[in-house]
Formats: structure tokens, C-alpha cells, sequence
């Protein structure tokens, strides 16, 4: 695997019986290493539809507005 097929930005590492690669949205985790890099790699250019690896958990990112709100909801 070169840098050009994956971004270093995201490592992957052991855990475990397998290995686990964290990036921003994302975690895999997957026995084969190959699996793992196959996921972040489609993750990191956000390809969401990537079939999954045993482990997978995406985080979208959600737009934190208030509308249509009571301004009492917000105070404490």
C-alpha cells in the first residue's frame, strides 16, 4: 500500500484480534487488514455505500440549528 493509495492521515492500527482505522466520521474495525484499508480508504473520499467491514460505525454530521424553537428551551 503507497501514500497515494491511502491518505496517512489515517492510521490503521492493532486492536484486538484485528485492526481498527479511525478517521473524521468514521471507524473500522475488521481481522483482515486489507478490509480495513478498503473501507477508510471509500470513507475518506465519502463513499458512505462502502460494504461494510465487521465493525463499522459512520457518523454523519448533523447542521445544529434551532428552528421554529422556544427561546425558553434554551435557557438553563
Amino acid at each position: 500500500m503507497t501514500n497515494q493509495d491511502f491518505d496517512t492521515s489515517i492510521r490503521i492500527r492493532r486492536q484486538g484480534g484485528g485492526w481498527v482505522a479511525e478517521g473524521p466520521g468514521f471507524y473500522v474495525w475488521d481481522e483482515n487488514l486489507k478490509e480495513v484499508a478498503r473501507a477508510a480508504r471509500e470513507l475518506q473520499k465519502g463513499n458512505y455505500a462502502v460494504s461494510p467491514t465487521r465493525r463499522m460505525l459512520i457518523i454523519q454530521p448533523q447542521e445544529r440549528c434551532i428552528a421554529g424553537g422556544s427561546s425558553e428551551a434554551l435557557d438553563f
